[in-house]
């Protein structure tokens, strides 16, 4: 296994036996090479920060056997023929989506570029070759042509919700991802093409009457877990997102969940927007559209 940073490359025997000098690396850099050690020196517990899926954003410790089983059914989902050579790195390390890029290269032995996180890691990255894995944020998405994402065999796109229209025509294999940090990264994969998130691994979702996701598994140590999101509840395995609990607009007494919304206006705008409110003396909060760019007039048929 080879890490390419940069401005060099190391093997990752030179990275466990600290055969390089730390001055010559940049922050998240220095972090790809602290995960590396610290799962060479089979450390037991990894500590990242939470996103607030199930509560308040807090630091915990994740147990190192979570991590290795998270990756192999990440792999044996994604790569069940273990053909995958290569993966980049170009979000952020100290966040779980990043540090299990890293982890899944040394499980696989998988050879790792590392780029800088940024909103378009693509535009200075010139290597041709072929990239079997990667993983994205929904504004990294957004900003890459086509082409550039036709260097990958698989894409995973996690962080937030992700609107696919403009990759339909990508050959990558491109696959929205749904989890936590309490659940080791994702737990749930749909390819952009369909609706429903499907369950990997062990793991398992139960109907809650109040529609809230609730999931259970060798990732939750078999406990109920809760979350904050809203599903419409299709089998244990199989599930579609609506929205968060916790982000409703109360509006005339009516509550709207406006990633709902959103997800009904994804294919009727060419632009990037958000649903959001203002407060309003009659409705108590009034629904809006925010639009980027310039305004225009339109109506949606929500019936359709």
């Amino acid at each position: 296994m080879v890490v390419r940073f940069e401005k060099c490359e190391l093997k990752i025997d030179q990275i466990h036996k600290e055969e390089f000098s730390p001055e010559n690396f940049v922050e998240h850099e220095i972090k790809v090479i602290e995960l590396i050690q610290g799962w060479l020196k089979n450390d037991s517990y990894f500590e990242f920060e939470t996103s607030g899926s199930t509560g308040k954003a807090k630091t915990i410790a994740i147990a190192r056997e979570k991590i290795e089983y998270s990756c192999k059914t990440t792999l044996d989902k994604l790569d069940p023929h273990s053909k995958f050579k290569s993966a980049l790195l170009c979000i952020n390390p100290k966040m779980v989506g990043g540090a299990m890029v890293v982890f899944r290269a040394i499980i696989r032995e998988l050879d790792l570029w590392v780029l800088k996180p940024s909103s378009n890691p693509f535009q200075l990255f010139e290597t041709k070759e072929k990239i079997d894995v990667v993983s994205l944020v929904p504004l990294q998405m957004h900003n890459a042509t086509v082409d550039q994402l036709d260097r990958f065999d698989s894409i995973l796109v996690g962080g937030g919700h992700y609107s696919s229209q403009r990759h339909q025509n990508s050959i990558a294999k491109i696959y929205s991802t749904f989890g936590m940090t309490e659940t080791v990264s994702h737990f749930a994969l749909r390819p952009i093409e369909q609706a429903e998130f499907e369950c990997i691994g062990d793991t398992a979702i139960e109907n809650q009457k109040d529609g809230r996701l609730a999931i259970r598994g060798t990732l939750t140590n078999h406990k109920l877990l809760i979350t904050n999101d809203l599903i419409e509840f299709i089998t244990s395995k199989r599930f579609k997102w609506i929205g968060r609990s916790d982000f409703v607009i109360n509006t005339g007494g009516i509550k709207i969940n406006p990633e709902e919304i959103e997800n009904k206006l994804e294919n009727l705008l060419d632009r990037r927007f958000i649903v959001s409110f203002l407060e309003d003396t009659k409705l108590e909060n009034k629904v809006i559209l925010i639009l980027e760019g310039e305004p225009f007039d339109t109506e949606f048929d929500f019936h359709s």
